[in-house]
């Protein structure tokens, strides 16, 4: 075979899937999801924004987590919602400092705001 050279090691592909199961855990209420956000778990917190981030969410409207998407959608707190939404994901280390970035951003805004608990 003049001119042709062939690879020294195989081509591979990888790919990643997310598998998602359901918790059992829900929120009705901001302070619902305070507790929410202190017991759930890792998982939970990694599906709610870094899996949503990557689906899409940020590019659709302009929020990068679920929980941001709850807060406008369900509680009609704009407010709320781009809070949550700025968390700095990159700021955190771990998703223990995510989720601890999350409830401080939910328990300040119910001390602003103590109508928005229930």
């Amino acid at each position: 075979m003049s001119g042709i050279e062939l690879a020294k090691a195989p081509f591979e592909t990888y790919t990643l899937a997310h598998v998602s199961r359901m918790g059992g855990q829900t929120a009705n209420t901001l302070r619902e999801l305070a507790e929410g956000l202190e017991t759930c778990s890792d998982e939970s917190i990694y599906h709610h924004t870094i899996v949503a981030m990557r689906n899409h969410l940020a590019v659709t409207d302009g929020l990068t987590n679920d929980f941001a998407q709850w807060a406008r959608t369900s509680l009609h707190r704009e407010d709320l919602a781009d809070l949550l939404s700025i968390a700095e994901i990159t700021d955190c280390r771990t998703l223990g400092d995510l989720r601890r970035a999350l409830g401080e951003i939910v328990r300040a805004y119910m001390e602003t705001h103590p109508e928005a608990g229930d």
